[in-house]
């Protein structure tokens, strides 16, 4: 039995056990229009969302080239509101989401719609959580 000491005081390495099979690992949610931590209401604690759910949020609230450590995650808006611009909000919203549903394959993209465009644009997106086969809709 090793015994060391930590930012917490002593402890023995080994004493915590392993998480239950079947617990199903969350991600912190961050609220997509204020970019802060929410607390659940009921328990008092950070909320939390399914990993798949909280990837999206990640992907499409990052600007496009904005973290240095990972230049090709996020999505580029349109700046213009022209003929094309449902389009092209809708073909970088995929290429975005790219990783999740090609490579991995954990969800699947059902619809990208425009709620309002202009100066505010809104969007919302319908996809399937394969991983959970919940279907899931995420305004932004």
């Amino acid at each position: 039995m090793a015994l060391g000491t930590g930012p917490l005081g002593y402890g023995d390495p080994d004493e915590a056990e392993d998480p239950p099979e079947d617990a199903q690992l969350l991600s912190t949610w961050v609220s997509p229009a204020t970019k802060q931590y929410e607390i659940d209401p009921v328990r008092g604690s950070l909320a939390e969302v399914s990993p798949v759910r909280g990837r999206v949020i990640y992907c499409l609230t990052q600007r496009l080239g904005s973290s240095a450590l990972l230049p090709d995650d996020g999505v580029e808006y349109p700046k213009r509101v022209d003929d094309v611009f449902v389009a092209t909000v809708q073909s970088r919203v995929r290429a975005a989401l790219r990783q999740l549903t090609d490579v991995e394959r954990v969800m699947r993209i059902e619809a990208i719609i425009v709620e309002e465009a202009g100066r505010r644009s809104r969007f919302l997106i319908h996809y399937t959580d394969l991983t959970t086969g919940a279907h899931e809709a995420l305004r932004f």
